[in-house]
């Protein structure tokens, strides 16, 4: 069984003074939060579906002389709000072997990274790891679209050279100026071996 939390995350103030002829603006923020139930098979976890709410804001207007609520003053306002799932999937499923490879001699892998959401473009950004190199390394994926990303190993030394990285999934464009939180971050583990090169042969 699946919970899930909807919740109003801020409001910069809940009271305030307007002067005669003032106008000010509020931001209300909705953040829709993902509760896993505490029962049932750990390892199943659903996506949750599409939930559609509504939120009624009450402004009292009051008679600070009085201390008590001015007559006429009432406004009620309806937001209306939906909440859309996350649902990307990682096509090989991790972890990648890039297996035995001769150092400074790159070899490229690639994963397909699926937005199975037809609504809800996903924005992701990937973090840098040593001897790996992720292209592109950040960017956007529209509804039902599907990015390849590639993925190079270049090793710079010797042994065993494991990593992990990671995608985080943003609800907006981070290069575009705008806050946007990380709402999943996907996890590919990288496994790759850094042998010496081969003897060159002079013809």
């Amino acid at each position: 069984m699946l919970a899930i939390n909807y919740s109003v995350n801020s409001l910069p103030y809940s009271q305030g003074t307007l002067l005669p002829y003032e106008k000010r603006i509020l931001e209300l923020t909705i953040g829709p939060r993902f509760i896993s139930s505490d029962s049932g098979w750990s390892h199943f976890q659903a996506t949750p579906t599409r939930r559609d709410y509504t939120l009624y804001l009450r402004f009292l207007a009051v008679d600070t002389n009085r201390e008590s609520t001015a007559s006429g003053g009432d406004l009620e306002v309806a937001v209306c709000a939906t909440a859309l799932p996350v649902d990307v999937q990682l096509e090989p499923s991790p972890p990648l072997q890039f297996g035995a490879t001769p150092t400074m001699s790159p070899t490229t892998q690639h994963v397909k990274v699926h937005n199975k959401s037809d609504t809800l473009p996903l924005y992701f950004t990937t973090h840098r790891v040593p001897h790996y190199t992720c292209h592109p390394p950040s960017g956007h994926i529209p509804p039902s679209h599907t990015l390849t990303l590639s993925l190079t190993f270049t090793p710079k030394q010797l042994g065993p050279l494991n990593a992990r990285l990671l995608i985080d999934i943003l609800t907006s464009d981070s290069r575009s100026g705008k806050e946007g939180g990380i709402v999943k971050t996907l996890v590919v583990d990288l496994r790759g071996e850094g042998v010496s090169p081969g003897p060159v042969h002079m013809s």
